[in-house]
């Protein structure tokens, strides 16, 4: 006996999908709704002006596809037909695509800032004359109040310079145009003091840029307000070094202060108290030049086999530890992980481990030709 198909009365309803409103596109894509398992045949088609005007729909056959010529400020529309066996009359429906022109009002995020003191601002951008504008940054950091605002409060500003974003939307056109504002801000500095042993006629290189990351700014303008009483301190190319009074011990102090380059109101002093120690016959390079020559290639301590637990540990500029061994053997030759550290200053701190636990601390300089 023959079979007998009766068809989903729902598939013979065509729909060719929601209308669209697209900005300022030469293209889009169209998308049918064909439910599963249908046993519908469609067909894109457009009128023959539409065509005319250099509009193309890249493969009429397909439910989802492309297509292409299209103008800002125009409307167009495209029909799609389906053609089912089962069904008794031939269904189609029509899609239309309104595309935009982008708007012209540019976007302008005011002048760029600085702050000092202070990591809250006040932003000022134009505010759009029609449409909405939007705040943003890359800086996970920073917070936005209100980001739709042009005059938006803008908090948790990081060190140095601050990038945020200005965009303006219409209700079709998103970010069609971002400015961008630099917030540099400088925070406030606080008086810090740094202590430093060494041995008796022992001078102390001063690395500058120790002295600025002492001082936590950002562009800090260094300069001696206190100089030692009972030594003198002299230029070292960009750095300095300390020469204490000969067989002089005991304490001595210098005072550097650094003021922003951009927010000269904001200074701040750093205390360099330096022990000078007699109690140690140690002498410790201030300059080592590993270059392979056999003289002053490692950081050799005349008195180390003294001290056969003492512990040595090497750090850069930054801060970072870049060497650490305890019952130091007289071996480091200014390698890190196997690569050459660059000309520059270094601090160490000599633990001696000894009976009195006497630790002396500061600076040599590598230098390689």
């Amino acid at each position: 006996m023959p079979k007998t198909y009766i068809d989903d009365p729902g598939n013979c309803i065509a729909d060719a999908g929601k209308d669209q409103n697209i900005c300022n596109q030469t293209s889009t894509s169209i998308h049918a709704k064909v439910p599963n398992k249908s046993r519908k045949i469609g067909e894109w088609t457009q009128s023959k002006s539409q065509a005319e005007l250099g509009v193309k729909i890249e493969d009429p056959k397909m439910p989802e596809t492309m297509v292409f010529g299209l103008e800002p400020d125009q409307t167009y529309e495209f029909i799609w037909t389906l053609s089912n066996p089962l069904c008794r009359n031939q269904a189609f429906d029509e899609v239309k695509i309104t595309n935009h022109s982008t708007p012209t009002e540019i976007a302008f995020a005011g002048e760029n800032q600085i702050s000092c003191g202070s990591n809250t601002v006040l932003l000022n951008a134009d505010a759009p004359q029609s449409g909405q504008g939007l705040w943003s940054t890359n800086n996970q950091k920073i917070e936005l109040e209100e980001a739709h605002l042009s005059n938006a409060l803008v908090m948790g500003l990081s060190p140095g310079e601050n990038t945020l974003y200005w965009s303006l939307s219409s209700t079709y056109c998103t970010s069609y145009s971002v400015d961008s504002v630099t917030i540099f801000y400088e925070p406030a500095p606080e008086k810090k003091s740094l202590n430093f042993t060494i041995a008796k006629d022992q001078s102390l290189p001063i690395s500058l840029n120790e002295v600025q990351k002492a001082s936590d700014m950002v562009l800090p303008h260094i300069e001696i307000k206190e100089p030692p009483a009972f030594g003198d301190l002299n230029s070292l190319g960009d750095d300095f070094i300390y020469e204490p009074i000969k067989e002089f011990v005991g304490f001595d102090q210098l005072t550097f202060q650094a003021c922003s380059e951009k927010c000269p109101d904001l200074c701040a002093e750093t205390e360099w108290v330096i022990q000078i120690n007699d109690a140690l016959d140690c002498f410790i390079p201030q300059v080592i030049t590993p270059n392979g020559d056999g003289a002053n290639d490692r950081l050799e301590i005349d008195c180390i086999h003294e001290f056969p637990n003492a512990e040595l540990m090497i750090f850069n500029s930054m801060g970072e530890k870049i060497f650490q061994q305890k019952s130091y053997q007289n071996d480091w030759n200014g390698l890190y992980k196997g690569k050459e550290l660059p000309t520059g200053t270094y601090l160490y701190i000599l633990n001696l481990n000894n009976t009195t636990n006497d630790v002396i601390q500061g600076f040599f300089m590598i230098h390689r030709s």
